[in-house]
């Protein structure tokens, strides 16, 4: 990426852009029961900014979240050209 920070423009055509990486999920405090899990994470966004997030992990069944936020789903909208969802703030 160019040091100004911008994002290079993706073509027209793309109709999704997305991200695979390797994840370890932390127990949410309004979900104390939920145990940490690690796994593989893809996270997609589509042109109308539409996202899905999935989980897999050897141990547990694949889980599926359809709404995105925070610095994933910001950088795949960033690609796009899309704007952040509204009330998100950037991290520093």
């Amino acid at each position: 990426f160019p040091r100004s920070g911008a994002l290079p423009e993706v073509p027209a055509c793309w109709r999704a852009v997305g991200l695979a990486v390797e994840a370890t999920t932390r127990r949410a405090d309004d979900h104390p029961s939920v145990p940490a899990a690690s796994g593989r994470l893809v996270h997609l966004v589509d042109r109308s900014g539409r996202s899905r997030t999935r989980l897999a992990s050897a141990d547990r069944p694949p889980r599926t979240a359809t709404s995105g936020v925070g610095p994933l789903d910001d950088l795949c909208r960033s690609i796009l050209g899309l704007s952040r969802r509204p009330g998100t703030t950037p991290r520093p």
